[in-house]
């Protein structure tokens, strides 16, 4: 768990950059720190898609993609967050593969009020109101918060081309500014540009209510509404001809080699997202014995980026570009809403019996579409080059009973059973035969989860535990249905696509010893069948630097680990603390692509360490923390050996620190300081800045 005080003492401006530090999670984002694509993996599974993300208990991962809205999450209206690893809960079904991210919202005691400013490194600002108070004889608990952040950015991405084997034959613009490099293989590129600084803004608005009706009963209401903007307005050529004059097109000879190049390859983007959460919650204790608790939600997510890709030329030509154009701008415009509506009761059986049953039904739609437009900067759409989405239920009933054996022996039993159902699944699109229209079957699974896990404290210093279960994943709608192009790989959906199934189980324990010192250790394995995978079949027909990529279903995987955690209090000021997670992912069997068998599943890092001091020294507190993480593949044939060049997922050691001064009455200042080192590292297109620092003032009323 993290809590609002361990927040605090981190540089955290986005919630998923407050998970940096614990144990068996790893945070990736692609395109630099304030890329809103962030993936989290847990326990070796890769994609955010099977990490579920809750605010309030309400499910925030897309429908369409399984994505996380991170950087519109509130950060700092956050009482804590709860991190439960593995898939042995019954309580939570779909996404919560790797675990569950739970993050609640404060509810106020008391009058709090805050303003902050904050400026640091490129041009990067944050300012935050948050009001909250509890009244009506203590009865109305409510906070509210705004936050608004922006960054002038830094050059996240260069440009490369490949060198190529033909040589040039005198009809081709002679260049120079170019550099030598190779891609994570080792092949040869030139670099002959980069795409810009990264202009970043986000606005989120928060708010949260809690009343007691009754002295048993309470209702609570919980809203979230953001908006995120990613701009790159500019794009840089390397390249200049005999003249002088900067190059960003053509065909160009290179050392004598012939090279071609076009603005797409600068991958000039433009975001813009928005996510919304509304939460009703009621409790009622019927009983000293017997609660019950309803959750109805709504979540609505969008998502609009601008690139310049492939379009067939018919369909441009029909639309009054020159003949033979093959490429024009387009957003990709993702559109995707959730109901989720649950009810669970506690029972307390006796003094050793405690038994959680609950149903819940979820209903969701997505669609993307592509527009076509004359220019990024207008963004009206002359024509749909395609279109595709679809809707998914989900119905859940789920049983856990905690019954406590012995005063030191308590087992969880626990079965779930989730129905999954797709429909109105299409598909248009405009090929270069035509268009094409397609509606998908209706397609629905069943699947029964049981869970078991045994806690055993043979003294009151040690706790040992055990834990067995299976759990599912369908598939999203992107993986169903959806064709997109994203940077510099292509993937085709597949609408045959198999749910996935895993069958886990872990071993651990935590050691209490009288010096202070706390211990623990988790040793997990598991079991993948079905693993949705993106397998790389071929490169694009017009521009070979694009990857194309099929999903499929490989038939066994394999995740497993070992997780250790420390804590040791040094004085009544210093604390330390100190985590290792060790990841090892494996494709055991894919008969349909049997060269993959033995590969390591890209994205998953083999290790990931933590060690930090915790300070709380008078008015001063603060957090050093010094972490590495391991290498990681970015292909799924494991070629990718090179490191320090745009594409790969290099191996990195930061050190991060930031104290805190509160000793005045009322105002209190920090400064943070990240990557202390000034370590450069490359996680897929992002380049990570060297050392950044960030100082805030807040004043509390």
């Amino acid at each position: 768990m993290v809590t609002d005080k361990e927040i605090e003492k981190m540089h955290a401006p986005t919630l998923d950059e407050a998970l940096r530090r614990e144990v068996g999670v790893s945070v990736l984002k692609f395109r630099g720190p304030v890329d809103n694509h962030t993936m989290t993996i847990m326990r070796g599974f890769q994609g955010q898609q099977r990490v579920l993300l809750m605010l309030d208990g309400i499910p925030l991962n897309s429908v369409i993609t399984g994505g996380i809205p991170w950087s519109e999450m509130p950060v700092d209206e956050i009482e804590r967050i709860e991190v439960v690893r593995g898939p042995y809960s019954a309580l939570y079904g779909g996404y919560a593969l790797g675990g569950v991210i739970n993050s609640i919202m404060k509810t106020p005691d008391k009058e709090i009020a805050e303003a902050r400013m904050g400026y640091g490194s490129y041009g990067t600002g944050n300012a935050h109101l948050q009001y909250g108070n509890r009244v009506f004889n203590d009865r109305l608990s409510f906070i509210i918060g705004l936050d608004r952040w922006w960054t002038d950015g830094y050059v996240v991405s260069t440009v490369e081309r490949p060198r190529g084997n033909t040589p040039a034959n005198g009809t081709e613009t002679v260049v120079t500014g170019f550099r030598r490099t190779t891609d994570v293989t080792g092949a040869p590129l030139y670099t002959v540009g980069d795409g810009g600084k990264q202009v970043f803004n986000r606005d989120y608005y928060t708010g949260k209510l809690s009343f007691d009706l009754t002295s048993h009963s309470n209702l609570s209401l919980t809203a979230l509404y953001g908006e995120w903007t990613l701009d790159q307005p500019t794009y840089n050529t390397y390249l200049r001809d005999a003249n002088g004059f900067p190059v960003i097109s053509g065909t160009l000879n290179i050392e004598g080699n012939r090279v071609t190049l076009s603005e797409r390859n600068f991958f000039p983007i433009t975001r813009e997202d928005e996510a919304s959460l509304y939460a009703l919650q009621y409790s009622l204790e019927v009983t000293p014995a017997i609660s019950v608790k309803a959750n109805l939600g709504y979540q609505s997510q969008f998502n609009r980026e601008t690139e310049f890709r492939d379009v067939p030329t018919n369909f441009l030509v029909g639309l009054g570009f020159p003949t033979g154009t093959t490429a024009a701008w387009t957003t990709r415009d993702r559109d995707s809403n959730a109901i989720h509506g649950e009810l669970l009761s506690n029972m307390q059986l006796g003094e050793r019996n405690l038994l959680t049953i609950g149903v819940l039904y979820q209903t969701a739609k997505g669609d993307q579409r592509i527009p076509v437009l004359r220019d990024r900067r207008v963004p009206e759409a002359l024509g749909i080059a395609s279109k595709s989405g679809g809707e998914q239920q989900t119905q859940a009933i789920y049983l856990q009973d905690q019954l406590r054996v012995l005063d030191n022996l308590t087992v969880y039993l626990g079965g779930r059973y989730d129905r999954w159902e797709n429909t109105d699944g299409f598909q248009e699109v405009v090929e270069t035969t035509g268009f094409t229209s397609r509606r998908f079957e209706d397609r629905s699974q069943n699947s029964f989860n049981p869970k078991v896990s045994v806690v055993y404290s043979p003294f009151t210093s040690t706790n040992l535990r055990a834990s067995v279960g299976t759990a599912f994943r369908p598939p999203t709608l992107d993986d169903l249905y959806v064709n997109s192009v994203h940077g510099t790989s292509r993937t085709i959906g597949n609408p045959e696509l198999d749910p996935e199934e895993v069958f886990a189980w872990e071993v651990g324990f935590v050691q209490d010893l009288p010096t202070g010192t706390r211990i623990g250790a988790t040793y997990f394995v598991n079991e993948i069948e079905d693993m949705i995978f993106r397998r790389t079949i071929g490169v694009d027909p017009i521009d070979p630097a694009i990857q194309v990529r099929q999903l499929e279903n490989a038939d066994e995987a394999e995740t497993k680990g070992i997780e250790v955690d420390l804590t040791q209090r040094i004085t009544s000021y210093l604390g330390l603390f100190a985590n290792y997670t060790r990841m090892d992912a494996e494709i055991t069997s894919y008969p349909a692509n049997a060269a993959l068998e033995g590969n390591t599943i890209p994205l998953v890092p083999e290790y990931i360490y933590n060690i930090g001091l915790d300070l709380t020294a008078g008015s001063f507190i603060g957090s050093l923390v010094y972490q590495g993480v391991g290498d990681a593949f970015a292909r799924d044939d494991n070629t990718d050996i090179v490191n320090g060049v745009r594409g790969g997922h290099d191996p990195y050691k930061v050190l991060d620190a930031k104290v805190i001064y509160n000793g005045w009455e009322k105002v209190s200042t920090s400064l943070a300081v990240n990557n202390i080192l000034d370590k450069e590292y490359f996680q897929s297109f992002g380049r990570f800045p060297g050392r950044t620092w960030f100082g805030e003032l807040i004043v509390h009323f």
